[in-house]
This record gives structure tokens, sequence and C-alpha cells, in this order.
């Protein structure tokens, strides 16, 4: 178990290194050290699977692991081609919208109440859907795939609540904490992105709760 942890405080000082080079944006920096900060928690992951017990339905978080990993090196590569800034930033969304599916067929293959988890997941995603479109600036397609980004995300953050809550253990806890984080900080992203007051110690609080969250995902495998 030491190496999974090892991997994850290495990643973490990494993604500190990279709030560093975002305040003072220096793309070629930021992307180094974001990628290795992803790479790691990537392999946070493996090495946990590989110390656990666990059987292969856990290889799905994995697999959602890489598509973030993936989705995090497209969002810094689109400052090397600004000419391409939307389309690029789509490529990364639609890289984070599958490995939030994976997270998602994870959660319904282990989560109990599922009908009950969509239809909350209904009323917060109307709710939240309102705010975003009144206070929130994008192209369309942008904003449609927002909204299903966000309607998913809201779903997989309450199946994860559901599967820590009803399913108690050390895993499933910090699995439900780390989920709590990833999706508060896509919620952040787009807030702090397409909306009208952006703030820029949010941009670096946000990049750190997202670490965590991703990594402590990661971590709860070998946890099992």
């Amino acid at each position: 178990m030491i190496i999974p942890i090892i991997l994850l405080l290495v990643g973490l000082v990494s993604q500190i290194i990279n709030c560093v080079f975002e305040v003072k944006n220096n793309n070629l920096c930021k992307l180094i050290f974001k990628s290795i900060a992803s790479i790691l928690f990537v392999l946070t992951g493996i090495f946990s699977y590989i110390y656990s017990k666990s059987d292969s339905i856990y290889l799905i978080i994995i697999i959602a692991l890489i598509f973030g990993m993936v989705g995090d090196i497209i969002l810094d590569i689109k400052y090397f081609f600004p000419k391409y800034d939307n389309t690029i930033f789509l490529l990364g969304m639609i890289s984070f919208l599958i490995g939030h599916i994976f997270y998602l067929v994870f959660l319904i293959n282990k989560t109990n109440n599922i009908l009950l988890s969509i239809f909350i997941t209904l009323i917060i995603s109307i709710v939240l859907l309102f705010i975003v479109y009144k206070k929130v600036s994008a192209s369309k397609s942008i904003l449609i795939l927002g909204g299903v980004y966000l309607t998913i995300i809201v779903l997989i953050l309450v199946l994860s609540i559901v599967f820590g809550l009803t399913n108690i253990n050390i895993s499933n806890i910090i699995f439900m904490i780390g989920m709590i984080l990833f999706v508060s900080s896509d919620i952040i992203l787009a807030f702090n992105e397409f909306g009208n007051n952006r703030k820029e110690w949010l941009v670096s609080f946000n990049l750190i709760i997202y670490y965590i969250g991703q990594s402590l995902i990661a971590l709860s495998i070998c946890l099992i």
C-alpha cells in the first residue's frame, strides 16, 4: 500500500507546483507538471488495484482515471493553439465525459436505489442548469455539452453518496469523499471559467481539490 500513497503525495507536490506556474501564467511548465500529476493519479489507481484483492469491476475506475488524465492534458494543450481554443476545449470535455460515463457504469453496478438517485439528480440538475444558463456565457455547443455533462456529474455525485452511505467501509467512504471533491471541482470550473466574475485564486484551489479527489478515488481501490 505504501507505493500508491507515495505516488499520490508526489503527484500532489507536482500539482502544487503546477498551481505556482498557473499564477505565473507559464503555459509550458503548467502542461508539464499538470501532466505529471495526472499520470501519477492514474498510477496510484493501477498500483492500488495490483495491491488489492478487488474484482475486475474496479478496472473501470482506472479507465475513468485514464480519460481524466487525457482530458487534463488536452485542456492545457489549448494554450499553444489559441486558434483552435474552442475545439480543443470540447475535445477535453468529451474525454472527461467519457471518463464520467465509466464512473457512472461502476456506480450503477455497485449501488442500490438507482431510481431514487435518478429522481434526486433530475431535481438538482434542473436547478443547477437554470443557474448555469443564467450566469454562464459560452457557445451553444459548449452549453449543450455542458448541460449533458452537468447532469451526468450530478448523477455520479448522488450515486457515490448513496454508495458510500449504504455500504459503509473505509474504501467506500474514501471513494465518496474523493468523488464529492472531484464533482465539486467540475462545478467550480464551469462557474469560474464561463461566469461573469472569474476569480484567479479559485483556479489553484480547484486544481488542488480536483487532484485530491481523483487521487482518493484511485487510492480507495487498495483499501477494499
